[in-house]
């Protein structure tokens, strides 16, 4: 795989419009709904969860390039719906889940940041997740004994879209 040209390891731009976001779940959050380990990804919902009632969001959002990457994995999970990963440096990737990802998208492209690469399935979330090789011992679980490929989740603080970083720290609600 390729690498992208001008790759770096951090987000500079975030993938969906934050004014269309009410709720963000941190890196690391403790009882996310189907995992049994901390998480070690970001969730962007459409819908607010935590404030009642809850009103469903049918709407679509376009899903932007957090980064400058390279598409070296696509994965088809059900109707819709997608995971993709990129590769920005040798030792920097991120993934976008539950991606509809453009026609146009496939293994082997490279995005720049803030490049339009699909859009969010009605209502749904999208996951974000990164992984920085060059840290060690970034997961208290020891997910090296339970998880085969990376293990150092990239802390979103280090790796954050500068121009939303207040916006965004705000909306972290749940830890």
């Amino acid at each position: 795989m390729q690498l992208p040209p001008n790759g770096v390891a951090q987000f500079t731009v975030s993938p969906l419009d934050l004014d269309h976001i009410p709720l963000l779940v941190p890196l690391g959050h403790l009882a996310p709904p189907g995992h049994v380990l901390p998480t070690d990804h970001v969730y962007f919902y459409q819908v607010n969860f935590d404030q009642r009632p809850i009103v469903p969001s049918t709407a679509v959002r376009p899903v932007y390039a957090p980064a400058t990457g390279a598409v070296n994995f696509m994965l088809h999970q059900a109707g819709d719906d997608w995971k993709v990963q990129f590769i920005a440096t040798k030792d920097f990737s991120f993934y976008i889940d539950h991606l509809q990802p453009l026609p146009t998208l496939k293994v082997g492209s490279i995005v720049q940041a803030g490049e339009q690469i699909g859009t969010t399935n009605p209502g749904g979330s999208l996951d974000l997740g990164a992984y920085d090789l060059r840290t060690t011992g970034a997961s208290g679980a020891g997910p090296s004994r339970v998880c085969r490929g990376p293990t150092s989740p990239a802390a979103p603080r280090r790796c954050t879209w500068p121009p939303s970083r207040r916006r965004r720290q705000g909306r972290a609600d749940r830890l």
